[in-house]
């Protein structure tokens, strides 16, 4: 699996020429290759056969994107939501967004579910493609995201020369914050599905 993190700033203008405003961003993404999947044994005119076949992808791909800078008493907190290319009608309920390969419902509007019982539908393997992006890939992603931050806690920060010059960055954090960015519900036991104790 393939793990990566990045740091971006972002500079957003409000609308009807409201000052543009600058946020810091640390992005923890992974990629996660899909063993067993259709035609993976197969040579690349193999692939393309099985892929008309079942278009699933060879890759789990997750990111997760937390907002470092400025700190939320200079700014609302963030509310994370769901993406999948684009933004989804999904609130994640983390403080931080998430983005995956998601199998989606025609509309956008959710993420395929379990809706048959027959085992090799189209639809139970959509539904299991979302399962493993939620009970791995993407928690294995927020996990990564958190061992960065705390990195950041004994001083060396997220800031960036920029950042560091305009003030009011708060160095990364301490261990406290990261900490209070652990989930509850759901999330919690998948976090701790793919943490060591």
């Amino acid at each position: 699996a393939a793990a990566s993190t990045y740091a971006f700033l972002v500079d957003e203008e409000g609308g009807d020429g409201e000052a543009i405003t600058t946020s810091a961003w640390l992005v923890a993404a992974r990629a996660e290759p899909v063993t067993g999947a259709p035609g993976a044994e197969l040579g690349s005119e193999g692939r393309r056969n099985a892929a008309v076949e079942d278009p699933t992808p060879r890759q789990r791909c997750a990111a997760v994107a937390l907002r470092l800078w400025p700190p939320t008493a200079a700014a609302p907190t963030v509310a994370g939501g769901a993406f999948c290319f684009l933004p989804l009608s999904i609130a994640t309920g983390l403080p931080a967004h998430a983005s995956a390969n998601f199998a989606l419902t025609a509309n956008r509007r959710d993420l395929w579910r379990r809706s048959d019982d027959r085992e090799a539908s189209h639809g139970n393997r959509r539904a299991a493609w979302n399962e493993a992006l939620l009970s791995g890939t993407l928690p294995r992603a927020y996990a990564d995201l958190l061992e960065l931050r705390t990195s950041f806690a004994g001083g060396a920060g997220a800031s960036t020369g920029s950042k560091g010059t305009r003030g009011g960055g708060d160095g990364g954090g301490s261990t406290e914050d990261a900490l209070s960015l652990l989930p509850a519900g759901p999330w919690d036991t998948a976090l701790r599905s793919v943490c060591d104790p």
